[in-house]
């Protein structure tokens, strides 16, 4: 009787415990989220930021801190990024790369001077993934929107050695995309580059009047005609027709 009250007892013991715990973290979870508000009103308050500040901030994207409420941890270091001094952003963007802050990257505002740091740190990178590519191709698409002016040459480079930016090239320079993808003898790779180009409405364009796409659209004829003899070239229509639906 004696051992089963003590029991009793420890698993009292236990239960209160377990409360003081929860009690302490929901502090630290509201703190946390006050401490998060508080910098965020600072900073919407703050003109220039200096390097002992900035150097702080970095330290908490590092480690991480504070990603209780990701929409303002986010928020906070997107105006860092679109706030910080050209020396700055080369080291803010090492920081976002290295530690896979990619929802943050993908919401700066990108100019023609830290788009260079984007390319000299993340595309010249031989080791790079997909969830990367496809964030930069991202970036390069959307500063177009936001009027930032590529140079051609630096695009010819970037799609000679980088071919994975076709999508981005294809949105600023239409023809310079269209005559390298027209390159390509294989037509069944022509149409699926064709295809990850065309949401653009610019290289549509330069597609529709296109010598060669013309001369596709009639092998494609051709290659339909054949099914009733069995001697078509099955994944070229479909790789055609595809493309020609998607559009």
């Amino acid at each position: 009787m004696y051992s089963s009250i003590k029991s009793s007892t420890i698993n009292s013991n236990s239960i209160d415990n377990s409360h003081q715990v929860s009690m302490i973290l929901a502090d630290k979870y509201r703190s946390f989220n006050h401490y998060l508000q508080l910098i965020h009103l600072c900073l919407k308050n703050t003109i220039d930021l200096d390097d002992n500040l900035f150097e702080k901030f970095l330290f908490i994207l590092k480690e991480k801190l504070f990603m209780t409420n990701n929409f303002i941890f986010n928020e906070i270091f997107i105006f860092i990024g679109n706030h910080c001094m050209d020396k700055q952003f080369e080291l803010f963007l090492k920081y976002l790369l290295n530690y896979n802050h990619f929802n943050i990257l993908s919401e700066l505002s990108f100019n023609e001077t830290n788009i260079n740091y984007l390319i000299n740190n993340t595309i010249n990178n031989e080791i790079i993934n997909e969830k990367t590519k496809q964030t930069i191709n991202n970036i390069l698409w959307k500063i177009k929107e936001d009027h930032v002016t590529l140079d051609e040459n630096l695009l010819a480079h970037l799609l000679t050695n980088f071919s994975w930016l076709l999508p981005a090239v294809a949105h600023h320079r239409p023809l310079l995309a269209m005559n390298y993808i027209n390159k390509n003898d294989l037509l069944i790779e022509y149409f699926e580059q064709l295809k990850i180009c065309s949401l653009s409405v610019e290289f549509l364009n330069e597609v529709i009047k296109n010598e060669y796409f013309i001369k596709s659209i009639e092998e494609l004829n051709q290659q339909i005609q054949l099914i009733s003899n069995k001697t078509s070239n099955q994944l070229l229509i479909y790789h055609a027709l595809d493309y020609l639906i998607t559009i």
